[in-house]
């Protein structure tokens, strides 16, 4: 999935996918089309900037990058229920 952002949609959203590739497996051990609204929202809040230093381009375009990352996956992007 990663590499298939990486390639469709470029270096920006592709390494945001890795990120949050990591954040899925190591905190939920899921995959990224797998994980909850409110997960993905502790990933933008907390995860992201605390263990990842994003650029200050990813943070520019990081609901973009999660909207692509869904949709490579064929998924719709989660509400968040909390």
């Amino acid at each position: 999935l990663v590499a298939a952002v990486r390639e469709a949609h470029g270096e920006v959203h592709g390494d945001t996918a890795a990120i949050l590739a990591d954040f899925a497996g190591n905190h939920y051990a899921k995959p990224i089309e797998s994980l909850t609204g409110d997960e993905l929202a502790e990933f933008r809040t907390e995860y992201l900037v605390r263990n990842a230093w994003p650029s200050a381009k990813q943070q520019d375009v990081i609901e973009e990058s999660i909207e692509l990352v869904f949709e490579t996956a064929g998924e719709r992007v989660p509400e968040r229920r909390s």
